[in-house]
């Protein structure tokens, strides 16, 4: 291998680029390798796993990798790494069923995985690929004939929550559930509609906008609210990226089921 390796520190933004270097940067389970040939941009990555990041033998690893490759006019000089959510909305379960009584509200966490979105690092920002940190379980929310192809978080809704230096690649949202219905509401599982926020950075954690839930009755939609700004808990952060879509502020959505009355839960798991 003629390309001088090169292990940089993982940091979100721009990755800057040399001929005859081959980088490598790793976050979480994900190791990115990315180099310049000739007038093309190489980009490959690996998952991981526990026990596995020891960067040993890295040589002959990269002989065997399956790059993908973008040929420009003029060779760039550098892209970017930036944190999105995933393309799906996501189904939870909290940690234990609670209610909510008429009236009330509860806030409760969801930590999500991020995705890596990888792009050139100029004024258009032009997507070249996207990389999920963790690939998450289909799962199908609602009934057969109104539903929604979802992912499947195995982390679980908590109403506490605190920082995880360990598991970077999660992403806290927090979520304001409002019952403004005259009926008990019983929190078994829900869907949070996560390519509307945006994700921000407070000491290495990442976080999200809050999600402001209102149930108006197991007969009716919930109402969404996206709170546009920075979660209440932080004091000082950084906005990474904006929400993968422009999602409407009073979106109106089923967001809880029965776990027992959704036939077929199990179909895509």
């Amino acid at each position: 291998m003629a390309e001088k390796i090169v292990v940089e520190k993982f940091e979100w933004g721009t990755r800057q680029l040399e001929v005859d270097k081959l980088f490598i940067a790793q976050f979480a389970q994900i190791r990115l390798w990315y180099k310049i040939n000739s007038e093309e941009l190489w980009i490959a990555h690996q998952s991981l796993d526990p026990g596995m990041e020891e960067l040993a033998d890295l040589e002959s690893t990269a002989d065997d990798l399956k790059w993908s490759r973008w040929a420009f006019k003029k060779a760039p000089k550098a892209f970017r790494v930036m944190p999105i959510f995933p393309n799906r909305s996501v189904v939870a379960k909290p940690e234990h069923p609670f209610k909510v009584a008429t009236r009330a509200q509860a806030m409760i966490y969801v930590r999500v995985p991020v995705w890596l979105r990888l792009e050139m690092a100029k004024k258009e920002l032009e997507t070249l690929k996207e990389i999920p940190t963790v690939v998450l379980s289909n799962t199908w929310f609602g009934t057969f004939t109104d539903g929604e192809l979802c992912y499947w978080l195995s982390t679980k809704a908590r109403r506490e929550i605190a920082a995880d230096p360990e598991n970077p690649h999660l992403v806290i949202c927090p979520l304001r559930i409002i019952n403004s219905s005259e009926e008990e509401l019983l929190v078994e599982k829900l869907r949070l509609q996560v390519r509307g926020l945006s994700i921000y950075q407070s000491d290495g954690q990442l976080w999200a906008d809050e999600t402001k839930i209102s149930f108006r009755g197991h007969n009716d939609v919930s109402r969404i609210e996206i709170i546009s700004k920075k979660p209440d808990e932080l004091k000082e952060f950084e906005l990474l990226s904006p929400p993968r879509e422009d999602i409407k502020k009073g979106l109106a959505a089923r967001t809880f089921t029965s776990i027992t009355s959704l036939p077929g839960f199990d179909l895509f798991r």
